[in-house]
């Protein structure tokens, strides 16, 4: 009788464990608007037979033999967090919540120069380049400065301005520059950025004084 009553509390066990089954994502966060690379895999299955289902966005397999997709959150809804569901066929492996983030606003500064510094000769200045940088490890982000306006303030108050230039070696830059003299103030606003094709403008400024 006791043998009959382990057999019986063995063998759900054993059914039970069969029909586990789990599937696992490299990722537990997704950056909204951008294309998110994820690894899928399940224990002892093949990724051929894997499809991943992702309600939230669009969904881009970019090998299947490796278990290797893409996901684009949409943002609707402002949800924080998205279900990801692994799929073997009809048969649900696993489904896995991840978080919804957006992209942080990229960080805008001077560039061209080793050492950033205060004062900069009109030699210097030609050099320069407004960057545009995303501080963070996402993938698929393209961001670039568009434009910015530069203003010359002199020590006695006046000030000439440029708008919406390029680059720093564009024929309107120069000529405020050449007009400008030591102690003269520079600086650069209304910067105009694009991350991945949508327009926007950075609040930041940036000034620095002619040598």
């Amino acid at each position: 009788m006791k043998k009959l009553f382990l057999l019986l509390m063995i063998v759900p066990m054993i059914v039970f464990g069969q029909e586990k089954t789990s599937a696992i994502i490299s990722v537990d966060k997704l950056y909204i608007g951008v294309e998110n690379p994820i690894t899928i895999s399940s224990p002892g299955k093949n990724n051929e037979n894997l499809t991943v289902s992702f309600k939230d966005g669009v969904t881009k397999c970019t090998n299947k033999s490796e278990g290797k997709y893409i996901l684009i959150p949409s943002g609707k809804y402002n949800k924080r967090v998205a279900d990801v569901s692994i799929y073997e066929g009809d048969k649900k492996l696993s489904t896995i919540e991840v978080k919804l983030f957006h992209v942080p606003p990229p960080v805008i500064e001077l560039c061209g120069t080793e050492v950033l510094q205060d004062s900069y000769s009109h030699k210097e200045i030609f050099n320069l380049r407004i960057c545009c940088k995303i501080k963070a490890d996402i993938s698929g982000i393209k961001t670039r400065v568009v434009s910015f306006d530069v203003s010359a303030v002199s020590a006695n108050g006046t000030s000439k301005k440029v708008n919406a230039v390029q680059t720093f070696s564009s024929k309107e830059v120069r000529s405020l520059i050449k007009r400008t003299s030591q102690g003269d103030v520079i600086v650069i606003d209304n910067i105009k950025f694009d991350l991945n094709g949508s327009k926007s403008w950075s609040p930041v400024s940036i000034s620095f004084k002619i040598k």
